[in-house]
């Protein structure tokens, strides 16, 4: 798979701040992000006023004491926390315009510069939806001798490239759920991976491994999809829904957001069939 390399930076210029675009390796961005020092006044100005409006200071009402006097006595850290929680919807609303494409991690922020008086600049990087080119898969699938050895096949004949910051979410998560089990279980995870003849560094290189297969498998099965034109309709997620046998289960499932996802899980469920349908007759 070829390299891609960095391309340069494409400034693009918004109304409260300036944003500069820079494509990473792998279908990462990287945003470079700066708010005019007149903006971090304006900012900090609501910020003082909502905390005023919090506070109670002696000899005043609780939200009545002047603001000057409020802000003599915050803890300037707070501040600067609170400015920044103001900020940063609307900083991943623009980088999220500008993206053009789909995010699919959460951004990685990092802040350069925020200081009172001066411009503050933010780093910000995400990861975006891969392209997927996939040729002539049944081919390539054929004589697969078993399920996993069809999905092995079309995770590898897939060319895409996912981005590190989402592999590493989706293996934070999975982590996350082990680290939720062995805890559980009432032992240590040192315990947990000398149970299983492993080091720590073993097991997390094992579930980042699972993270990255499991990502290129969920954006092949969109792309097959829409290659072969899978269609799930209204009446494929009723049934779904009826053949749930927990009444109040199947009340919970008639909202417009829970009907998106069964429609997903259906239309990769066809999918999967496509691919196990390569699988050779006489296999076992």
């Amino acid at each position: 798979m070829v390299a891609l390399t960095a391309k340069p930076t494409i400034p693009i210029l918004n109304c409260s701040m300036n944003i500069s675009k820079e494509t990473l390796p792998k279908n990462t961005l990287k945003f470079t992000v700066t708010i005019p020092s007149e903006v971090l006044a304006e900012n900090r100005a609501h910020v003082i006023k909502e905390i005023a409006g919090n506070s109670k200071v002696d000899g005043f009402r609780k939200g009545h004491a002047p603001n000057a006097i409020v802000e003599s006595k915050i803890d300037e850290e707070k501040v600067l926390s609170e400015m920044l929680n103001h900020l940063l919807p609307n900083v991943l609303s623009e980088i999220q315009k500008a993206s053009v494409t789909i995010i699919i991690a959460e951004p990685r922020i990092k802040i350069v510069k925020f200081e009172v008086g001066m411009d503050a600049e933010l780093s910000v990087e995400v990861a975006v939806r891969p392209e997927v080119t996939i040729g002539d898969w049944r081919t390539a699938l054929k004589d697969s001798k078993s399920k996993d050895d069809a999905v092995a096949k079309i995770v590898d004949f897939a060319v895409l490239e996912i981005s590190d910051l989402a592999v590493e979410e989706e293996t934070n998560r999975a982590l996350g759920r082990l680290l939720n089990q062995i805890e559980k279980l009432g032992i240590t995870v040192d315990a947990y991976a000398t149970s299983q003849n492993k080091t720590i560094d073993k097991l997390k290189e094992e579930y980042k491994e699972r993270a990255e297969k499991s990502l290129r498998l969920s954006f092949i099965l969109d792309k097959l999809a829409d290659m072969e034109k899978i269609e799930v309709t209204e009446d494929d997620i009723k049934a779904a829904i009826n053949a749930t046998p927990d009444e109040s289960l199947r009340a919970s499932l008639q909202n417009d957001e829970q009907k998106w996802y069964i429609k997903e899980v259906l239309k990769r469920n066809k999918v999967m069939e496509l691919i196990y349908g390569s699988v050779s007759p006489n296999s076992n």
